[in-house]
């Protein structure tokens, strides 16, 4: 009986190797499937019954619609007794965790687990190998804006279209570089005398974003270059989610200065000359109605410093907000909406170049419109507009 131990090991080996062959095969399955489907930054590590799958979307409007795509394509792939766990990427970061139950069938069963904590997962995400990587990737975003002013009596209403192509790409793990152009399609609010608008066309923003995620849910986002709203300089953002992602802290401190390129002339002040602008908010998420409540203490453009309370409710992929303001300048009210755009699904996401639209249309109004107060300009990457997207309640 010599020969036993010699048949154990082989057997043993067998064993192993075979269940090892298994699994990278269902490996390559995934990426394979992932990287098809246009998801960037893929990578799937089995740990025994479970496997933990790494993306990032490019290719949907929604992150909701794109984690339907995934499990999909799970469920097409996986044994049913496997469970999964996705997760999901913003400029190469993990921003979110779905536990997901199978057997899952979409519409049937919802998503559970959701989460931004990543607490469980340290070790899987210090071992992950992540493919079909988004650095260099061009994206060029087709948006528009709607604008109107008051005129004068014979013509009260001054209407503006712009058309705002938008250059996006990431050079490297958490970085983005992003420009845009306002082109006037249509522009009557010129005839008023407003400098800011007397042009065909002018320099949107051009800037450099960083974006670091921190345990605890916490992400900080810095940003410098030209921003929407004629401004140069540089702003530092921070946001912490708590009491299961439903309670919100975010703070923002920004030094810009005035600066507009438009009709190929570049009129600026002085970096010295600029202004110290800064926010503290709190959010809050009503889960059952999709509803946020936000206060907010900010020190505006001009100096005046105040209150803005507001409530955005979500209905589906629409969104409405209603806001009041009360600083030194004055008090104002008014509303927000965000209409999404079509298609839902983006064309070429894994070509080097991508032509795609934005994703909605926002508009603002207020009431008060001559009231100088709470005034600011835009950072086109803020981390609360694409930090919605990803929000733990749109699942839960």
């Amino acid at each position: 009986m010599k020969w036993l131990p010699l048949v154990v090991v082989a057997l043993l080996t067998l064993f192993v190797f075979r269940g090892e062959a298994g699994t990278l095969g269902q490996k390559l399955e995934v990426l394979t499937a992932l990287s098809t489907h246009g998801f960037q930054n893929v990578d799937a590590v089995f740990e025994g019954d479970t496997v933990i799958v790494f993306y990032e979307n490019r290719g949907y409007r929604t992150e909701t619609q794109a984690m339907n795509v995934v499990i999909t394509l799970l469920d097409s792939i996986l044994s049913p007794t496997m469970d999964a766990v996705l997760v999901v990427h913003h400029q190469s970061l993990p921003v979110l965790v779905a536990e997901i139950p199978r057997p899952l069938r979409l519409g049937t069963q919802p998503v559970g687990g959701v989460s931004f904590s990543t607490g469980a997962l340290t070790s899987s995400l210090s071992g992950a190998v992540l493919r079909n990587r988004s650095q260099f990737k061009f994206s060029l975003v087709q948006g528009f804006s709607y604008h109107a002013i008051l005129g004068n009596f014979e013509d009260a209403w001054k209407p503006q279209l712009n058309w705002i192509p938008e250059l996006q790409f990431s050079p490297w793990h958490g970085g983005l570089i992003t420009g845009a152009v306002y082109v006037r399609l249509w522009n009557e609010m010129k005839d008023e005398g407003y400098r800011e608008h007397a042009n065909n066309w002018k320099l949107g923003w051009l800037v450099f974003n960083q974006l670091w995620r921190f345990p605890n849910t916490v992400f900080v986002s810095t940003t410098i270059g030209q921003f929407d709203g004629d401004r140069y300089g540089g702003e530092l953002q921070a946001k912490g989610y708590f009491h299961a992602d439903q309670l919100a802290l975010e703070g923002h401190l920004g030094y810009v200065s005035y600066s507009q390129w438009a009709d190929r002339h570049w009129t600026y002040n002085d970096l010295s000359a600029g202004d110290v602008v800064g926010s503290l908010a709190v959010e809050y998420r009503y889960l059952l109605y999709d509803l946020t409540l936000r206060v907010q203490y900010a020190t505006y453009l001009y100096g005046d410093r105040g209150w803005e309370f507001s409530m955005n409710r979500e209905f589906g992929d629409l969104q409405i907000g209603f806001f009041g303001l009360n600083t030194e300048a004055g008090i104002n009210a008014g509303f927000r909406v965000l209409v999404p755009l079509l298609p839902t699904r983006y064309m070429n996401p894994n070509h080097l170049f991508q032509v795609r639209p934005a994703d909605a249309i926002r508009y603002e109004y207020r009431g008060r419109t001559f009231v100088r107060g709470a005034q600011s300009y835009r950072n086109p990457v803020n981390i609360s507009d694409w930090l919605m997207y990803y929000h733990p309640g749109l699942w839960n």
